[in-house]
């Protein structure tokens, strides 16, 4: 089956560099190259997952989103404009910028 652009219905949006530009994730395809070119941490329970989610072709767009939306939340990039998935309730929302603790970043060391 060949991996193919799905599209989410809500962007994830992080900052993924130390520069402070957001980036919009919209689909699996875009969500593959980050994880696999732009990605601050290097490893992680949730990077795991979720890189293993956007490269199967058989998980749905809904649950690539989730994946991704977690890794995101691990590494402290997601921002709190981002819209949670409905798996994760609002009280553990994004920790860098929803909740005001920052955290330390392999790339701020």
């Amino acid at each position: 089956m060949t991996i193919e652009r799905m599209w989410w219905d809500k962007p994830v949006t992080i900052i993924p560099g130390k520069e402070g530009t957001r980036l919009h994730v919209n689909n699996t395809a875009q969500a593959r190259r980050v994880l696999d070119e732009e990605w601050p941490i290097e490893r992680g329970p949730r990077l795991e997952a979720a890189r293993q989610a956007v490269h199967n072709a058989k998980v749905s767009a809904l649950k690539a989103r989730e994946a991704f939306y977690a890794a995101a939340d691990e590494a402290g990039i997601v921002t709190s404009t981002t819209v949670a998935p409905p798996s994760i309730p609002a009280s553990e929302g994004p920790a860098l910028y929803g909740r005001g603790r920052k955290r330390k970043l392999k790339r701020d060391q």
